[in-house]
């Protein structure tokens, strides 16, 4: 578990330590997918992948109350040639309702960036272009439309070299795995 002091109050809560832990239980992964389906209207289907071991659960809590929680998949395979180290992609987060609106997101998603080696996060396009400053100021730049859905992949900006060389080197391992796909950086 890694554990991040605050600097600011989150309305209603009191100062104190922001704690990430990761889930293991499937029984515990599977109660915050729930939560999330509930709440989620877009085009993410729910699958048995969602449990694999390429993906990972992490919580954040504030005074031992858990506050949200975030999926996390790893691509490594897609870069490796390419690039030498660890990538996972944000495939889903949710904050509960009570907690919204206070920078819980953007505490997980930093959280994910720095420790977690982040690069990018799976999003639906008009969630993206409806909250654009938000995620640039996380820096987050561009991305990969997948033309089988309204979502996409958005990447930090320190990653785009790697994304060049990517589609250059290994185009149809991509074009396999993801659906065709468009440009818009």
């Amino acid at each position: 578990m890694y554990a991040t002091k605050t600097n600011s109050v989150l309305p209603g809560r009191t100062v104190g330590e922001h704690s990430f832990k990761e889930l293991t239980k499937f029984a515990d992964k599977d109660k915050w997918n729930n939560r999330f389906l509930q709440e989620y209207k877009g085009g993410i289907k729910p699958s048995i992948q969602m449990f694999s071991k390429n993906s990972r659960f992490i919580v954040i809590c504030c005074n031992g109350q858990e506050l949200g929680y975030a999926r996390i998949t790893n691509y490594s395979d897609l870069y490796e040639e390419v690039y030498g180290n660890e990538v996972w992609s944000i495939s889903e987060i949710f904050v509960k309702p009570e907690f919204r609106h206070q920078g819980v997101m953007r505490r997980i998603i930093k959280h994910l960036i720095n420790f977690y080696k982040v690069k990018s996060i799976y999003i639906e396009i008009g969630r993206y272009l409806n909250n654009l400053e938000y995620y640039k100021s996380l820096g987050f730049c561009g991305g990969v439309i997948d033309q089988g859905g309204p979502l996409c992949w958005l990447f930090l900006k320190d990653f785009s070299s790697v994304l060049s060389k990517v589609y250059k080197k290994n185009y149809q391992k991509i074009e396999e795995i993801r659906r065709p796909i468009v440009s818009f950086f």
